[in-house]
């Protein structure tokens, strides 16, 4: 598996005159180093539940990295979920670091 990075974009502004905005979040997603434009790695999207998922892998094996769930509130993505591995042993159960409810 490749990784693969994006920068999340929101459109703001009336049908036919629309800017594309790089997404806010509560919490530096994937890669993302200090003031720089946020960015997910190997991202996945559920529009139905507003789900935005990344996955940064620590190698090819996929046994080690984080993985982090942003949910959309309508003006940013917020992090209900975190899990890490730090250490490449051949574990695929990452440890939960963080979990936020929703409604």
């Amino acid at each position: 598996m490749t990784s693969i990075g994006a920068v999340p974009l929101i459109a703001n502004g009336p049908a036919g005159s629309r800017m594309l905005v790089p997404a806010s979040f509560d919490y530096a997603p994937g890669s993302r180093t200090t003031g720089s434009t946020p960015t997910v790695v190997n991202a996945t999207w559920d529009p139905a539940k507003g789900v935005l998922r990344s996955f940064l892998k620590g190698r090819s094996l996929m046994d080690c990295g984080s993985r982090q769930e942003f949910v959309w509130d309508g003006a940013m993505f917020r992090l209900v979920e975190a899990s890490v591995m730090d250490e490449c042993r051949g574990a695929t159960e990452f440890i939960v670091v963080w979990r936020a409810r929703t409604q």
